[in-house]
């Protein structure tokens, strides 16, 4: 049992059988592991992967089922294959262009993440008292470079768009 093993065109229902494989009912008889299917005991092997596929664009599998396994969405929409063709276009026809966009990408989400960490240092030094706020340097300096962060975050964000 340690080969890939692809099931297609499951649709909601799931039978025990295939159940007791996605949970991975696994024991030991004798020092080696088994694994119950159709009511023998087979050797597991770690190696063994199971894949199930289903044609519904969301299937709603029992709630025994999905506490055991990863479902994944694989769904295709014109609008993301659009984008995937035109990247392949770029990618081809302009590889700087592509380049330019990736590195822009890049920078943008690092400095999106730099704008959360500057904000969970906002508001932890914004705990304490009113009073003690208008005098606080740190707070100050702070504030200031979430504003200039922000302003360079807009401004890489409109060079990508």
């Amino acid at each position: 049992m340690g080969q890939t093993v692809i099931v297609e065109h499951i649709e909601e229902q799931i039978g025990s059988n295939l159940q007791s494989l996605m949970k991975k009912h696994v024991s030991k008889y004798g020092g080696q592991r088994m694994i119950q299917f159709c009511r023998k005991s087979y050797k597991y092997d770690q190696n063994f992967k199971l894949f199930v596929i289903s044609s519904h664009p969301r299937p709603h599998f029992d709630v025994n089922i999905t506490n055991h396994v990863t479902l994944l969405n694989f769904s295709v929409n014109v609008e993301s294959l659009q984008a995937q063709m035109l990247g392949l276009v770029v990618l081809n026809e302009r590889k700087d262009l592509e380049d330019t966009y990736s590195e822009n990408s890049k920078e943008a989400f690092d400095s999106i993440k730099s704008l959360k960490d500057i904000e969970k240092a906002i508001l932890s030094q914004l705990e304490m008292k009113v009073s003690d706020l208008l005098g606080d340097e740190n707070l100050i300096r702070t504030l200031n470079e979430s504003k200039n962060t922000a302003e360079y975050v807009a401004a890489r964000l409109r060079n990508i768009g």
